[in-house]
């Protein structure tokens, strides 16, 4: 299971079982345990038995930070992306510059800009 969207959690639980932390590599997809990718913010939890799905069974990650903890990662994370876009468009623009090409009409992204807000 992959849980997206929330800050690394202190402990997983599943039902009343606390699932130890693990590596990638020290069990590949056979043992119980959780791992959390640091670059993509996701929280994968294995399970070693099958729980049938007539048992009903609840899934806890405690730590995990709240709901607005979630939501401004995500929007620095956003905003960080659209920075980056914009770097790379005037580094573009100053290499054409450069090489002697005239620019006559300022890139859209130059134009957003200045609207961009990090809320």
């Amino acid at each position: 299971m992959l849980v997206h969207g929330l800050l690394k959690p202190r402990t997983v639980k599943v039902g009343d079982k606390r699932l130890e932390k693990r590596q990638r590599s020290e069990c590949g997809n056979g043992c119980a345990g959780w791992t959390w990718d640091e670059n993509h913010g996701i929280t994968t939890i294995r399970l070693a038995d099958p729980i049938p799905i007539q048992e009903k069974t609840t899934l806890a990650l405690e730590g995990a930070g709240t709901l607005a903890d979630a939501e401004t990662l995500q929007r620095t994370v956003a905003f960080r992306d659209r920075l980056r876009m914009v770097k790379q468009a005037e580094k573009l623009k100053w290499a054409m510059l450069l090489h002697g090409q005239d620019i006559k009409k300022p890139h859209a992204c130059f134009a957003k800009r200045r609207t961009w807000k990090l809320n």
